[in-house]
Parts: C-alpha cells; sequence; structure tokens
C-alpha cells in the first residue's frame, strides 16, 4: 500500500512497517499493523481491526481511519499533530457518516474469511 493511489485490498493478518504510507486514494482493511502507518496519508480509508504500532497517522492531512481499539491505548500510539480522535459512538452514527464502512467490513470478510471485523452487528461478518 505505499503510495497507493486508488483500489481496494483486504489483508486477513498484521501488515508490517509502513503499511499505507503516501495513500492518496485507495481503500484498505489489515487487522494490524506496525510502525509507521498512515504516514503522509491523504485521502482514501484505512481500517484496522487490532493493534496499531507507534506514530500512527503521522503527517496525515486527509482521509479517513477506523481503528478498532480494544486494548484502549490507541491515543497514546497515535500522533496527534494533524489528527483528532472520535469515538465511533453507534452503528447507526456510522451508517449516517460513513455509509461505505459496512460495505468494506463485509468485503474484508468475503475476501480473507477472517474472524474480525469492525461491526459484529452488521451482516456479512464472520465472528
Amino acid at each position: 500500500m505505499y503510495g497507493a493511489i486508488e483500489g481496494e485490498c483486504y489483508f486477513r493478518g498484521i501488515a508490517g512497517e509502513r503499511f499505507a504510507v503516501r495513500n492518496s486514494g485507495a481503500v484498505a482493511v489489515v487487522e494490524g499493523a506496525g510502525d509507521p502507518l498512515l504516514r503522509i496519508h491523504d485521502r482514501g480509508i484505512v481500517v484496522v481491526l487490532g493493534k496499531t504500532g507507534r506514530n500512527f497517522a503521522a503527517g496525515m492531512s486527509g482521509g479517513v481511519a477506523y481503528v478498532l481499539d480494544e486494548a484502549g491505548d490507541f491515543s497514546k500510539l497515535c500522533n496527534m499533530a494533524m489528527v483528532e480522535l472520535e469515538p465511533v459512538l453507534s452503528e447507526e452514527m456510522i451508517n449516517e457518516n460513513a455509509y461505505h464502512h459496512i460495505a468494506i467490513s463485509r468485503a474484508h470478510g468475503r475476501s480473507t474469511c477472517s474472524r474480525i471485523c469492525l461491526s459484529p452487528m452488521s451482516s456479512g461478518c464472520t465472528s
């Protein structure tokens, strides 16, 4: 995903270092990643369904990222210089504000047969 400009990718497993660096339009779902993740990310959507490395979003000037923060320590790993963190309050809120979230989560499940999904309540995910 280094320098991706378009397309979609769904990874079952954890990505290594520099995943989605210089992403400028692609959609990706991964079950965890090393550092730095989303460095200089300016467009596109990335969903992380697990742990992230440090320095997440350094230089991120656009795009959207969803992180499943089960451990509750993501704010310590995120570079807050250019981003704001907001909780996702409900599946309905996601549907209103980012309608493509469920489609991305479903595509990840279909493409990888993963048992992890961002929204276990939405159909198409396996749990």
